[in-house]
């Protein structure tokens, strides 16, 4: 998953941009969401997720991530918005993980087989006679 597929799928569920610097209650808590969301679905670095939104640091995603636990737990209507937006992206996660699997031919190595009462090809060939 990617970050901007995440910014995506929280900018169509607030209908806002969230990459624009403002303090306006309902824009900080998407981009907490969105931090939130980042963090956990892709590995990148709180460098590289404070720079996905304008340049921002790595501070500044960190304390968005914080607060933003904070507030799943005494914010209720936080709380519906990140589980709708985690279930939302959890879908489309699984839905490249399905297609990437399709992909992946499954090829079992010779050595793992068991031959007789030798546990594998390699110990089979190699007996001594």
């Amino acid at each position: 998953m990617q970050l901007y597929e995440i910014q995506t799928i929280v900018e169509e569920y607030f209908k806002m941009k969230i990459a624009i610097r403002s303090r306006r209650r309902n824009l900080v808590d998407a981009r907490k969401i969105y931090f939130m969301l980042s963090k956990k679905f892709t590995k990148n670095s709180l460098s590289t997720l404070g720079a996905s939104l304008n340049g921002r640091d790595h501070a500044t995603a960190l304390h968005n991530i914080n607060s933003g636990k904070n507030l799943l737990e005494t914010d209720r209507n936080f709380n519906y918005h990140y589980r709708n937006l985690y279930n939302k992206v959890r879908k489309h996660c699984t839905q490249e993980l399905e297609l990437e699997k399709i992909n992946i031919p499954r090829v079992i190595h010779p050595g793992r087989l068991r031959y007789g009462k030798e546990k594998s090809l390699y110990k089979f060939l190699n007996k001594r006679r």
